[in-house]
């Protein structure tokens, strides 16, 4: 499995006090955000600027779909494969429509490959854009984010999962899926991959599932990540990659 080991350094005061700054839910310093944004509740059905609704969305993105899954080993390699099945729905969570705007003073022209995207609980997931933007409204888009709920399951039994999501989209073109998992609330059998890894040892041990679903096509990820405080003012924590669908795709 591939792992990347990530030292979380305590912001400083000085840092934690600019609001052009992303920190996540720990205090921990994610970046500078070119981007404000505001957000405004919507209802399920109700056609935002964007030109579409929730509804809209769900539609496109909704509805059981079957793949196949392909795990990766320990050393990063192509492994076994496993039927997939997995279904996002709607069941009453908020809708939220995000007007993004290029903040006041700044030139986004250079940073269309990675808008910033707000995410779900503050974390902002950084999204790549086409290569002709050309300006900056393209930098800061809009976005209509859902709270949903995702089914996920592997004929292996690893995963026989169902969980609260976040779904965003720009357009109806494509819908963008995050799920994360605790590792202690999965129902399946699953185990890291690597042997090496025991979740024990980890504050925060979890599994995290994210897909790009179109009509009729979907692509996505399966990682596991987990951090742990050193005592020293600072956190450790990793995040690989385990699977993949279809088989032969490079989410990274």
């Amino acid at each position: 499995m591939r792992r990347t080991l990530l030292p979380l350094l305590a912001l400083s005061l000085a840092s934690a006090c600019d609001s052009s700054r992303n920190t996540d839910d720990t205090g921990t310093e994610m970046g500078w955000d070119p981007c404000t944004t505001t957000t405004t509740v919507v209802g399920f059905e109700e056609v935002t600027p964007l030109g579409f609704s929730a509804a809209d969305l769900v539609a496109v993105v909704g509805g059981s779909r079957t793949d196949v899954l392909q795990w990766f080993t320990a050393d990063g390699e192509a492994g076994d494969t496993t039927d997939l099945t997995f279904e996002v729905t709607y069941a009453g969570g908020e809708v939220r429509y995000v007007d993004a705007e290029p903040r006041e003073g700044t030139d986004t022209g250079g940073l269309e490959y990675a808008a910033t995207v707000p995410g779900r609980d503050g974390h902002d997931t950084a999204e790549p854009m086409p290569d002709d933007t050309g300006g900056d409204e393209e930098a800061c888009p809009d976005t209509l984010e859902v709270d949903v709920t995702f089914t996920f399951a592997t004929s292996d039994g690893a995963f026989d999962e169902s969980a609260d999501a976040f779904l965003y989209a720009y357009d109806l073109e494509v819908g963008h899926l995050s799920a994360d998992l605790p590792y202690e609330d999965l129902v399946g059998s699953y185990v890291p991959t690597d042997p090496t890894l025991v979740p024990s040892e980890w504050e925060a041990f979890t599994v995290s599932v994210g897909s790009d679903i179109a009509a009729a096509t979907s692509e996505g990820e399966v990682l596991v990540g987990g951090h742990r405080d050193m005592g020293d003012g600072t956190s450790m924590g990793f995040q690989g990659l385990e699977a993949v669908w279809p088989p032969g795709s490079d989410p990274w």
